[in-house]
């Protein structure tokens, strides 16, 4: 029995002492403490400071930071509060490594993380090279940062709004020197301001930051609203200013497809910019749009500009928002001919206009008050071509036709003015015809070639309005009075012929080695068979260039035809004969109509505008005397009986106008050649000339 309780009691003492030791050895261990526990979650670091984060114990009294240098040995470095879950350890250098471990002190007892290294390198601050702010596809705003970088390294984005605090918004990886990133979260009124820190892992998979640049580099908000003044000379692009803005850079491209090239950079206290045609267009694909190696006609100017604000701190530059479609010349659509078809439609063809992206065709009709009214017919895709149709089905009572063109830019429709007097209900004088005696401006200059020196011409516009048959041996360069073996055509050379009924190189007033004749094919076509007798109307449209030929006037009276009066007064010989000839035949005489001279701002120089009117030639002659003189042989005409005419032009093209009405300050555009038909009929009719 007593052996049975010695047995007991040494049970229950080996027992206690079992617990005992494994309380001891638990709470009171050699090292005084256990591994594994608290966890470091994340260990990273700067060259100026390590930072570590771990997951604390609801139960931790605090916690004891160890660190060791390189190979040395463990240090406490400092002793937290429980509640702690990070510390940031300054107290380091760049090229050091460093060792940490934290100790977790709980009520009964204490646990150490396991070991943690890093080393620490210099990690200089990306340089930031731009931020640029453009327009997605649906009008919001984005902004592109750009930096150098080195392939592979991984980068933070950071952003802040005005004084905010920066925040990461991005990590990108580098797949080369050079990266970037879009941020299409932002607002169009706001600034931000965007800067990059690299980041990498070290051998003991610890991310290491480097510096960055903390002022950063700021946007620009806003776009500059630009507008363009454009001649055949130069465009004037003006805009508003951006706060901010040290620079604005003037962009230009051909055709709302092309590619935006930078032609300028101004200082930010300007908002106009003029771009010199001869001067900037400069390969040979811009060139091509050249006329006279100075001009853009306003007809074909496909230039489209656009202007950015800019902003250089330090080399960092700041891009704001532009206008993707830019400014560009708005021009009008010139009919060239409406007709019916076979189906009762009718067919209504325009010259084309560049950058536009569809035509609005309309028809119309006065009302017994003479209101104009439009209706719309169709509503046509632009072409990539000089002259576009479409068939329609305009009412009865619709006797006007106009087209409209319409442009995009920037999510906007903008439109081109419109022909207002193209009308069809005057087409009745067919049996009427008319010879237009001219230089280049009656051929059609400078719309030279086959499909277009006829349709864009007002001897075309005249007959399409009346029905008249027309005839134009207008010459390009062409003067009334003549000279031997000199590179200008003679009108009175043309008189001769169609005197005597004979082709141009067949004219009695000249050998044929002194002959010259711009396209002498197209001029005896014109003319083929034909006398004076056998036309009703006479238009005199040249003397321009008389007078940058310098040829002197001679007496109102003259017969020479070397002189300026004695060539004209040798055409009205010719008219004079062909009255008697139309008398005989029991026809009225031949109707002589003046067309003035045309304004021009063109002289030797092309470069300069001059104004021919007050400019004197070689023989101090301005063109406002040769019209004077024009104006005394009209006189003279009428006082010799014959049935003559004056037809103004100055209100057609004048000072103000000309850069935009004429293509070169000399010929007129398609439009304003459309425009000269429109009056010229308008005047045949109301003064029953035809």
């Amino acid at each position: 029995m007593k052996m049975r309780k010695k047995r007991i009691l040494l049970t229950g003492i080996l027992a206690v002492a079992i617990v005992l030791v494994a309380y001891f050895a638990i709470f009171y261990s050699p090292s005084g403490s256990t591994k594994g526990s608290p966890e470091i979650s994340l260990i990273e670091s700067t060259d100026q400071y390590v930072k570590i984060q771990w997951k604390n114990s609801k139960n931790a009294k605090e916690y004891n930071i160890y660190r060791k240098e390189d190979d040395g040995d463990f240090k406490k470095i400092v002793t937290l509060d429980g509640k702690n879950t990070e510390y940031i350890d300054k107290d380091v250098l760049v090229d050091n490594t460093y060792t940490y471990q934290i100790e977790e002190v709980l009520a009964h007892k204490t646990s150490k993380s396991d070991e943690r290294k890093i080393s620490l390198k210099k990690i200089d601050a990306p340089e930031l090279l731009s931020v640029k702010r453009y327009s997605t596809k649906d009008n919001k705003e984005a902004v592109e940062l750009n930096w150098s970088s080195h392939d592979g390294y991984d980068y933070s984005v950071f952003r802040k709004e005005a004084d905010g605090k920066y925040q990461v918004i991005a990590n990108v990886t580098a797949n080369s020197n050079k990266s970037s990133y879009i941020d299409s979260k932002i607002e169009n009124t706001k600034d931000y301001t965007y800067t990059i820190r690299r980041k990498q892992k070290d051998s003991n998979n610890v991310y290491q930051y480097g510096k960055f640049d903390e002022k950063g580099i700021t946007t620009l908000s806003g776009k500059p609203e630009v507008k363009g003044d454009f001649t055949n000379l130069k465009a004037t692009i003006s805009w508003s200013k951006v706060n901010g803005a040290n620079n604005y850079i003037i962009y230009r491209k051909q055709g709302l497809t092309g590619s935006y090239k930078q032609i300028a950079k101004v200082s930010g206290n300007k908002t106009q910019y003029v771009d010199v045609y001869n001067k900037s267009l400069k390969t040979e694909n811009e060139k091509k749009i050249l006329g006279a190696g100075y001009f853009v006609d306003p007809s074909i100017n496909d230039l489209v500009y656009t202007v950015r604000a800019y902003k250089n701190t330090n080399d960092k530059e700041s891009f704001s928002n532009y206008s993707k479609d830019g400014v560009f010349n708005i021009c009008a659509p010139s009919i060239v001919n409406v007709e019916n078809t076979k189906d009762n439609s009718t067919k209504v063809e325009w010259g084309t206009v560049k950058n536009a992206n569809q035509y609005y065709v309309y028809s119309g009709y006065d009302d017994a008050q003479g209101k104009r009214h439009w209706e719309k017919l169709k509503t046509v895709d632009a072409k990539n071509s000089v002259v576009q149709s479409i068939t329609v089905k305009p009412k009865k009572e619709h006797q006007y036709f106009t087209v409209k063109a319409s442009f995009n830019r920037d999510g906007n429709n903008l439109y081109s003015d419109y022909d207002k007097n193209y009308r069809i209900n005057d087409r009745k004088y067919e049996n009427k015809n008319v010879l237009f005696f001219g230089d280049s401006i009656t051929f059609g200059s400078p719309y030279k070639g086959k499909a277009t020196r006829t349709v864009f011409s007002y001897p075309w516009r005249v007959h399409q309005l009346t029905n008249v048959k027309f005839y134009n041996p207008s010459i390009p360069g062409s003067t009334y009075t003549y000279k031997e073996k000199n590179n200008r055509s003679r009108m009175v050379q043309i008189a001769d012929c169609l005197d005597k009924g004979k082709n141009v190189e067949k004219n009695d007033l000249t050998k044929p080695e002194d002959m010259y004749v711009y396209k002498t094919d197209f001029v005896d076509n014109q003319i083929k068979g034909k006398k004076f007798k056998d036309f009703d109307v006479v238009i005199m449209a040249a003397g321009t260039n008389d007078y940058l030929d310098n040829n002197p006037f001679g007496s109102i009276h003259s017969t020479n035809i070397r002189e300026f009066n004695g060539a004209i007064n040798k055409v009205m010989s010719y008219v004079k004969k062909a009255n008697v000839e139309r008398n005989k035949e029991g026809k009225k005489a031949i109707k002589i109509v003046f067309v003035d001279l045309f304004y021009s701002d063109r002289t030797n120089n092309y470069a300069q505008k001059t104004n021919r009117f007050v400019t004197k030639n070689k023989i101090g002659l301005t063109l406002t005397d040769y019209q004077n003189d024009i104006n005394a042989l009209v006189k003279k005409y009428k006082q010799e009986g014959l049935d003559v005419y004056q037809f103004a032009t100055d209100d057609l093209i004048n000072q103000k106008n000309c850069p935009y009405v004429a293509s070169d300050n000399l010929h007129m555009t398609r439009y304003a050649y459309g425009q000269i038909g429109n009056k010229l009929s308008d005047y045949l009719i109301k003064n029953k000339i035809i």
